[in-house]
């Protein structure tokens, strides 16, 4: 609640004319992975593109400019980023060096004992894993065998490593890719969190990026079934003391909404509301993907912005952002708003709760 009690103070000074540097920047250290999950739309990217990865020395100056421009979190997405050990390591230990928040997604199987022990003795912050069911699940959602266990011994190595040097960073969060496959292991996925000590376990409903995810669709007709195994996984997190965003997906019927995600940022009943703003990203959150490319969020692909021919600094406060702001205003949203992930608009709506009123369209 504090990190969004910020964030609705760097959007309410926008407001009042008064601009502010990103509170959290998001990067791409890599869009390579030593897996092909069967929902992802990663390998379906050129591999021409990787050639174009930001270099080391370009990635440590997107953290000195966080560093030095008042962000407070930096994310590290993927592909999967630990593909790129060697780097990656170094921009950990920078980004906390700076003192900033600094957050993971992994799926955890490239974690060795260098990494994990560099993870806790610099106090990472935060890391999600992805967890998609149990082992015949997960290894055949991930589209390989073996990634179950490796996952699962990569935690236990993790706590292991927290517990010896005495500390409870970095905080272990699993990411879980809700579909027709995995909806029943749902009340098993909370058990085997928590025996992990994990903190929470985040339920995202799959968004259709390939011919395949489309045959992993939760149907309508399933729905009365898959809310009985969430309400059972929602009971038993209750019991164990584990935090999960299960009300949240039953009680905004995001079960079948994964490419429907508008329909959320934007209701029909707020169309007309002059004072609803659907999406506040472009006021604190900068993302920059594998290959220098600048946007408000990882969705949006339609601005023309490059960190390699124009610096942070005019991007955030240039035409390209301002344009994007003016469109939220305006109730514009982009064709990529319809894949919003389920954390963004959870963030979305805190944030409308707290500003309120206060937001006033100029």
């Amino acid at each position: 609640m504090v990190e969004i009690k910020e964030i609705a103070r760097r959007v309410e000074s926008w407001l009042n004319g008064r601009p502010r540097n990103p509170y959290k920047v998001d990067f791409f250290i890599t869009e390579r992975c030593n897996l092909k999950c069967r929902f992802c739309n990663f390998p379906l990217l050129n591999e021409s593109r990787y050639k174009k990865e930001l270099t080391r020395v370009e990635i440590l100056s997107v953290i000195d400019y966080c560093g030095e421009n008042d962000v407070e979190i930096v994310g590290i997405l993927g592909g999967e980023p630990f593909v790129r050990k060697n780097v990656l390591l170094e921009v950990m230990r920078r980004i906390k060096e700076y003192g900033m928040t600094g957050s993971i997604v992994s799926n955890g199987t490239l974690l060795d004992k260098e990494a994990i022990m560099n993870l806790v003795k610099i106090g990472w912050d935060l890391i999600r894993f992805s967890l998609d069911g149990m082992q015949a699940t997960h290894d055949f959602l991930r589209n390989k065998r073996g990634t179950f266990k490796t996952l699962v011994n990569t935690i236990k190595k993790l706590n292991k490593a927290k517990k010896n040097l005495r500390t409870k960073k970095p905080t272990i969060e699993i990411n879980t890719v809700l579909c027709n496959k995995n909806y029943n292991e749902l009340p098993d996925i909370i058990k085997l969190a928590s025996s992990l000590s994990c903190n929470h376990v985040y339920i995202l409903p799959m968004i259709e990026f390939t011919e395949y995810s489309r045959k992993l669709r939760i149907l309508n007709e399933d729905l009365d079934e898959v809310k009985k195994y969430l309400w059972k996984a929602k009971e038993i997190s209750t019991k164990l003391n584990l935090s999960t965003n299960i009300n949240e997906i039953i009680g905004q019927e995001l079960i079948t909404k994964s490419n429907r995600m508008d329909e959320i940022i934007l209701p029909k009943e707020k169309v007309e509301d002059k004072n609803y703003i659907p999406c506040f990203l472009p006021w604190y959150t900068m993302n920059i993907d594998a290959v220098g490319n600048v946007m408000p969020c990882c969705n949006i692909s339609s601005l023309e912005e490059n960190m390699r021919n124009k610096s942070l600094e005019k991007i955030w406060l240039g035409k390209e952002f301002d344009e994007m702001r003016k469109r939220m205003l305006e109730k514009n949203l982009s064709e990529e708003c319809s894949r919003c992930c389920l954390p963004l608009t959870d963030e979305n709506r805190n944030l409308r709760r707290i500003i309120g009123e206060k937001w006033k369209k100029k």
